[in-house]
């Protein structure tokens, strides 16, 4: 499909935005994730840095947008209300993103290349690896929706369920939790 990869650029950084409710660190790790990926298919540089721009304006739109858990606390408002009130705005902005990419490759096909096929074993590969995160963001935003539990409690069972599963994988390693530091014994004192 002409302009998928930029499509689904769009499509992470909504679900990514899911997950951190920030902007500027949606908007960071895309470009590093997908920038070079864009490129290397070809893809216009306009299309492609202006795809990877508009994705990371959806981290303040998706919930569980910061400038969204700011204002609930400012004025009171009921976090699974405003998060219920943002989901179907934030969809239709990512769905209106990827309906413009795909009608400027339509009259400019050289915007955004098709990219090769894809086997259908590749795909059960790649919604496998992302399932743990879907269900993750399931349990914490469908908590607060359905009011099972505070916005501070989905936090922090979702802080707990993706440290689980960082030590099912056995990614914790000392690199990312426990530092370990390269200087000898005899140098720290």
């Amino acid at each position: 499909m002409q302009g998928g990869l930029a499509m689904a650029s769009i499509i992470g950084a909504g679900l990514f935005s899911a997950v951190s409710g920030s902007s500027v660190a949606c908007s960071a790790l895309m470009t590093r994730l997908s920038l070079p990926s864009l490129l290397e298919h070809k893809y216009h540089p306009r299309l492609a840095t202006g795809a990877l721009a508009a994705g990371g304006t959806l981290g303040n739109l998706v919930p569980p947008g910061i400038g969204l858990v700011i204002y609930a606390v400012m004025s009171e408002t009921s976090l699974g209300k405003l998060f219920a009130a943002v989901f179907v705005p934030g969809v239709l902005l990512t769905l209106m993103y990827m309906l413009q990419i795909h009608i400027q490759c339509r009259f400019n096909p050289l915007m955004g290349p098709p990219g090769g096929r894809t086997s259908v074993r590749e795909k059960v590969m790649a919604f496998k690896d992302a399932a743990p995160t879907a269900i993750l963001f399931i349990l914490v935003m469908g908590g607060i929706w359905f009011g099972v539990y505070t916005a501070n409690e989905a936090g922090a069972i979702g802080t707990v369920g993706a440290f689980l599963y960082a030590l099912y994988k056995g990614r914790s390693t000392d690199r990312l939790w426990l530092r370990r530091s390269r200087t000898p014994w005899a140098l720290r004192a």
